[in-house]
């Protein structure tokens, strides 16, 4: 959400979210909501702010917005997770490229841990991460991933 036309947008649809849930948006409110949210495509956050419209039972937080549109932290580990096992070293995000590095790399995940072992413990780390809001912005590196 860059453009200039993409606040007023997003904020017609956050108001028409606001008012189908009784709730009152100020233009600070959001501002913060855009804010919260503006890394995220406009199509998908119309798109998460409708699915909130018609399945949520509260006025949602931009956090349950974004779930919505990326999935939990759950899904998005067994999603990392199976790119790491596929060897997609493009699709894994700077997360999962730092749980698989401080794992010791995936020579080391496949030849000394269960896969099942492997998985819960990467599950955790990379939940743990995320809640630390530790996200990196560059891709996994090359030699944590080494098959």
């Amino acid at each position: 959400m860059r453009q200039p036309d993409d606040v007023a947008f997003f904020a017609l649809e956050l108001t028409k979210t606001a008012e189908l849930f009784g709730e009152v948006m100020s233009e600070s409110r959001t501002l913060l909501y855009f804010e919260a949210l503006e890394n995220l495509a406009l199509q998908d956050v119309v798109k998460g702010l409708r699915l909130a419209r018609q399945r949520s039972k509260f006025f949602p937080k931009p956090a349950e917005i974004r779930e919505r549109i990326e999935g939990s932290d759950e899904d998005q580990a067994a999603l990392q997770w199976s790119h790491a096992l596929r060897g997609s070293r493009e699709a894994l995000d700077g997360v999962a490229g730092d749980v698989i590095a401080r794992m010791g790399g995936m020579w080391e995940i496949r030849n000394n841990m269960t896969t099942y072992v492997a998985e819960r413990a990467f599950t955790r780390l990379y939940r743990a991460l995320r809640a630390e809001d530790r996200q990196i912005e560059t891709p996994a590196s090359p030699k944590a991933l080494n098959a």
